[in-house]
């Protein structure tokens, strides 16, 4: 039997603030806008800092816990909060200031919050300037922990750099995993484990795609189809906070559950973007859609 959930739950998605190079009207207008939606929770997709310094942390670390309140956050590292210069610092110490502002980082870890299971993945890696990757041992940890998750929870897979996938226009996502699992190999391990959102950041370019499943897969058996019938989002998220914009709004998305209750059916998600208004100086809402 599936398990019962409450709902709807909200979550906001961020990414790709940098702190050091956040713009101040923006971080009060993101601080309106969570105010105002109470979210059950903040999730950060990396790049929090622009240098990974001690006292950037120090700040992103006391606004995302004064705008989250009660509510939870979940953060995982972008290549922006290893530190680039210091290189002792980076060998041998890369996230000391991560975990000193956020929590231990682990290359993957499980966040039970209500109808959401989020999968925290670490994509960045010490030796690697701004490239991130997957390991075989990361895409099977997070194939089975997709797996043990409850009937009917929303299974959300949060990393900071944009999975190489295949979107239903047969356009390939421009990636920065040089090397580790084959993009196809993913999608469809994943896919066949009940995948149902991917969470990335890392370009500043904000976009919504739906992930189709290899073609091997389309033509899978029935009881194989039928787990299929969750095709999965990807949801890349643009910079929330900082003035690095590549021609692009400050942007955030939003995300609201409605799981079932004792039936056996996949769980709705209302996507929600929210793009900064200079003129109003609020994030103002530029699209809604249904992912089902």
């Amino acid at each position: 039997m599936p398990s019962t959930f409450v709902g709807p739950e909200t979550w906001v998605h961020l990414s790709d603030l940098h702190f050091g190079t956040e713009t101040r009207a923006v971080c009060d207008a993101l601080a309106e806008l969570v105010a105002a939606r109470r979210p059950s929770g903040v999730i950060v997709s990396g790049d929090v800092t622009q240098r990974a310094k001690r006292g950037e942390f120090r700040k992103a670390s006391e606004f995302l816990r004064r705008i989250a309140g009660e509510a939870r956050l979940l953060v995982v590292p972008g290549n922006h909060d290893l530190p680039l210069f210091r290189v002792l610092e980076r060998a041998f110490f890369p996230y000391r200031n991560f975990e000193a502002s956020f929590s231990p980082v682990r290359s993957v870890e499980l966040a039970s919050e209500g109808i959401f299971r989020f999968l925290l993945v670490n994509t960045t890696r010490p030796r690697r300037h701004k490239l991130g990757t997957l390991n075989p041992e990361q895409v099977e940890e997070v194939e089975r922990t997709l797996r043990q998750c409850p009937e009917g929870a929303i299974r959300v897979v949060v990393l900071h750099h944009p999975l190489p996938a295949f979107s239903d226009t047969g356009a390939e996502l421009s990636g920065d995993f040089a090397d580790g699992a084959q993009a196809r190999a993913v999608v469809q391990r994943w896919t066949r484990a009940g995948l149902d959102l991917v969470l990335c950041g890392h370009t500043h370019r904000p976009r919504v795609l739906r992930l189709t499943p290899p073609a091997e897969l389309r033509g899978a058996s029935a009881p194989e189809s039928a787990q299929l019938s969750r095709t999965p989002w990807l949801l890349q998220a643009g910079t929330g906070l900082s003035q690095r914009l590549r021609n692009e709004s400050n942007s955030v998305f939003l995300l609201t559950g409605r799981a079932p209750e004792g039936l056996a059916v996949r769980p709705t998600i209302l996507l929600e973007r929210l793009d900064y208004s200079e003129s109003s100086e609020r994030f103002e809402k530029m699209s809604e859609v249904l992912l089902n």
